[in-house]
């Protein structure tokens, strides 16, 4: 029988195992210890005496965001509560390479920079000496920041042109005026189409436009100028 209790609390039965392992799935709050101890059980249900327990804390694993750069893939998580550093992982050849130990809570890996259209798989762990958070793993495709080639008007609207992005599945095209934002108004569904016409410009405004190419979950960076276009009809 395995139990587990707090600092000042009383033992809470986990469950019954038959082997000598045992993983504590329950959800665990961050920064405090817990104490585990186990009592052993004979056929007759007599049970054994047990320990005062051994005690580890928990550290939540970080929550990680990711997104394309001009100098790589960046990496961001959050503060975790009794991490003293984290330790940042890429995989390789199907087995894990540190490739970070930081105090910070973001890292830039530039080793992918010029790896156009490739998938690397990462991960992040909090650690405290020998105490590390759990973790969990994700996956990023390297995609270059769209070039914007032109942007015309023609009787047809406000046409859009960009340079092709390995690896990129596809394009979301975003448009700006006047002093509001960025606003998505295209997804172009393959990485083969470079174009797109702005069918709802009206004429005499000025639009500046922008490129994000996309595969899967994986986003690329964008040009945050863009290109600017009168529509003229």
């Amino acid at each position: 029988i395995v139990y587990r209790r707090v600092s000042g609390g009383g033992w809470k039965n986990l469950g019954t195992v038959t082997g000598t392992t045992f993983t504590d799935k329950e959800t665990l709050v961050g920064t405090k210890t817990y104490i585990y101890t186990v009592r052993a059980v004979a056929e007759d249900g007599s049970r054994g005496y047990y320990d005062s327990g051994l005690s580890v804390k928990y550290m939540k694993a970080p929550k990680v965001t990711f997104a394309n750069t001009g100098s790589g893939i960046t990496i961001k998580w959050g503060k975790i509560s009794g991490a003293k550093q984290y330790y940042v992982y890429r995989k390789v050849s199907g087995s894990w390479k540190r490739i970070a130990t930081t105090t910070k809570t973001s890292y830039t890996d530039t080793a992918v920079k010029k790896s156009a259209g490739k998938t690397y798989t990462y991960t992040v762990r909090a650690v405290n000496g020998s105490l590390a958070s759990p973790f969990g793993t994700f996956t990023v495709k390297r995609l270059y920041t769209p070039t914007l080639s032109s942007a015309k008007s023609y009787k047809s609207g406000i046409q859009v042109v960009w340079k092709p992005v390995a690896g990129a599945s596809g394009y979301y095209v975003y448009r700006k005026y006047g002093k509001k934002g960025w606003t998505k108004i295209a997804t172009i569904k393959s990485g083969k189409t470079v174009k797109y016409v702005d069918k709802t410009a009206k004429k005499g405004t000025t639009y500046t436009y922008t490129v994000k190419a996309y595969s899967g979950t994986s986003t690329s960076a964008y040009n945050t100028k863009g290109l600017k276009c009168k529509d003229k009809y």
